[in-house]
């Protein structure tokens, strides 16, 4: 709840944020965890988590904005960086 999806080819997305259903202390939190989308026209769709790492990742955060630069770029805007 609260991530962002978008389509960066045909077929293809990148999912980012969102709420993470790993409580801590007791607490449901932003994320920043991404996630890519490959469909198929066979309607079969694969699921793959991304490890990202250096300084351009954005905070954890859901209820945010998020569009497509090119094909390897997303721009994310805004939202929550915590659950309350």
């Amino acid at each position: 709840m609260g991530h962002t999806l978008v389509e960066m080819e045909k077929n293809f997305y990148v999912m980012f944020g969102g709420l993470d259903d790993k409580k801590k202390d007791g607490k449901t939190r932003p994320n920043n965890q991404v996630y890519t989308l490959k469909m198929s026209a066979k309607d079969e769709s694969v699921w793959a988590e991304i490890m990202c790492d250096g300084n351009e990742i954005p905070m954890p955060r859901s209820n945010h904005a998020a569009t497509r630069i090119d094909n390897v770029s997303m721009f994310v805007f805004g939202g929550l960086y915590s659950s309350n």
